[in-house]
């Protein structure tokens, strides 16, 4: 009996122990919170967040318009051709480029910090808003430029 009292002597020490441990961890967290929130705005945060994603965006839409040739190109056949398995090749591109831009653009702009808003979701609901609206945009733009190359061709 002695010995089984020692033992949930012991059990109850290192539960306690163990909650210690978490209300300091606790406390750490909500601390790095509070700086975090503290913390101002820098003014050179746009400039630093450009010049850090720029080689990567600048390799993204090269291979953007890569595509944009080639589904112009496509549509330029398919016009003059009226084939249908060009047609299906470009449906098929038109398609998945509609699927692949929007998220290649939207992923430099996602989890974008806003510094005055508290709230995890609206944060959230606001930088997967802002991805949206850059990925559409952008594909606007090229899906534009797709037909305009298929329409002005140098003969």
């Amino acid at each position: 009996m002695n010995a089984s009292k020692e033992f949930r002597l012991r059990q109850a020490a290192r539960l306690k122990e163990s909650i210690q441990e978490a209300r300091k961890s606790w406390r750490e967290l909500e601390t790095s919170l509070a700086r975090y929130r503290a913390r101002k705005p820098r003014v050179d945060f746009f400039a630093s967040l450009f010049f850090t994603a720029q080689p990567k965006f600048t390799k993204l839409w090269f291979d953007l318009l890569e595509w944009v040739l080639i589904m112009g190109a496509l549509l330029y056949l398919r016009s003059k051709t009226e084939s249908i398995v060009v047609s299906i090749a470009f449906y098929v591109s038109l398609a998945l480029f509609a699927l692949y831009a929007p998220l290649a653009v939207g992923r430099f702009f996602v989890f974008f910090r806003f510094p005055f808003i508290k709230s995890l979701a609206l944060i959230f609901f606001l930088s997967v808003s802002i991805s949206f609206a850059a990925g559409a945009g952008v594909f606007y733009l090229l899906h534009g430029l797709v037909y305009e190359i298929a329409e002005h061709h140098v003969e």
